[in-house]
């Protein structure tokens, strides 16, 4: 067309040619034609357009519905595996769809530059349209492969950890009521004991699996549906109570037998020896004492640690008072030999400056830990209203 309007100027221009008014008519006639040929082209590419459009809009639109209306994560590692299968197949196929509506932007957009068009203004609203919800739905659909992607190995990791406590918990049970009473004689109870101790060594190393267990719980409840997160949480409450309750045990059997131990022992420096052994263990407790935690149930946790240890230095109050009775009158308990009866002064003084020790620092830590329990409830109730105040707004500006 543009070859045809520069040969009609040309020859309109020249001399010697006549009808050039009828030149330029019929070149008016064939602009009309190519116009009305343009036009309706552009018609025809338009509703095609729009059709395409409206039918990948609604292929998103029930894209968006099945992702919402999806099964909720599972905590089953079996059934967590074939929903991860097949959405990433419904993923795949969505990134092949937004691939598609790029085309159909692409060919739209060089249409609207290139041609003027009645529909314009609906055809670039559609783009839009189509355009925000392409991005919408696989935004949607990438957040829950993440979720599942991520929910797979914690629910895994998290069956087979509860499975094994369990396990252990129900053994350790068994084995502290197999334990039985006090033995009759002092050969007795030092086993008794010296097997309690290791229980107690395994019970106290346990604890890094029931915190991992925790950790893992409370990551799988943040993403699997609110029914399996409330199972979830009642276990690891009755896990967690199971633990307490068998370390209690512990203890109190633990008391029991250092009691009868005590009554048992005849010999005046075995008396020291052993009451010396008991306290080096509560000073070996508060000395490797965890570090001050921030969340309150932890902090509650270490404050009722500490609180037994305090308990049972108050318990050794009567043992002390023995002692003190022993190194100050050692002929009454049958020592005559004066390098005993110093060695016996000995051993009491360094009891006196363990057993100091010992209070000093669980006062010292029974207080950072009350410190730390207030600050932490409040900083905790702070932040729950600080979120929800947060929250609002949010929703408001989303309206």
């Amino acid at each position: 067309m543009e070859t045809l309007r520069q040969m009609c100027d040309h020859l309109s221009e020249a001399n010697g040619v006549k009808d050039k008014y009828a030149l330029k008519e019929l070149l008016a006639d064939v602009e009309t034609k190519w116009n009305d040929l343009t036009e309706l082209l552009v018609q025809q590419v338009s509703l095609e357009a729009l059709s395409e459009i409206d039918g990948m809009l609604k292929y998103l639109d029930k894209a968006e519905n099945e992702i919402n209306t999806a099964e909720s994560i599972s905590i089953d590692p079996e059934t967590l595996s074939i929903q991860l299968r097949e959405h990433k197949i419904f993923d795949t196929d969505l990134k092949g769809k937004r691939n598609a509506v790029k085309d159909i932007i692409d060919k739209c957009t060089h249409m609207l530059r290139e041609t003027a068009n009645s529909q314009s203004d609906e055809i670039k609203f559609r783009l839009d349209t189509i355009t925000q919800q392409a991005d919408l739905v696989c935004q949607l659909s990438a957040d829950r492969l993440h979720q599942l992607e991520a929910a797979l190995p914690l629910a895994t990791h998290y069956g087979e950890n509860q499975t094994e406590v369990c396990a252990w918990l129900d053994e350790m049970e068994a084995e502290l009521v197999a334990q039985g009473e006090p033995g009759l004689n002092l050969e007795q109870v030092k086993k008794q004991h010296d097997n309690l101790k290791a229980n107690q060594q395994i019970i106290e190393d346990r604890k890094l699996f029931i915190d991992d267990l925790n950790s893992t719980g409370l990551e799988l409840m943040d993403i699997c549906a609110e029914q399996d997160a409330v199972d979830i949480q009642n276990r690891l409450l009755d896990i967690n109570k199971r633990y307490e309750g068998l370390k209690s045990k512990a203890h109190t059997k633990s008391r029991d037998l250092t009691d009868a131990k005590r009554k048992l022992t005849q010999e005046a420096g075995d008396t020291l020896d052993h009451l010396k052994d008991e306290l080096d263990g509560l000073h070996q407790t508060v000395t490797n004492a965890d570090p001050i935690p921030s969340s309150p149930e932890k902090l509650r946790n270490e404050i009722d640690e500490n609180k037994a240890v305090l308990e049972d230095l108050e318990h050794q109050k009567q043992a002390l008072a023995k002692a003190e009775d022993v190194a100050k009158n050692p002929k009454a308990y049958g020592v005559e030999d004066l390098t005993d009866a110093e060695e016996l002064q000995h051993k009491y003084k360094e009891i006196c400056d363990m057993s100091k020790d010992i209070r000093l620092m669980a006062e010292a830590r029974d207080k950072n830990l009350t410190t730390a329990l207030k600050l932490s409830e409040r900083f905790y109730d702070m932040s729950v209203d600080v979120m929800s105040g947060l929250r609002d707004p949010l929703e408001y500006t989303a309206v």
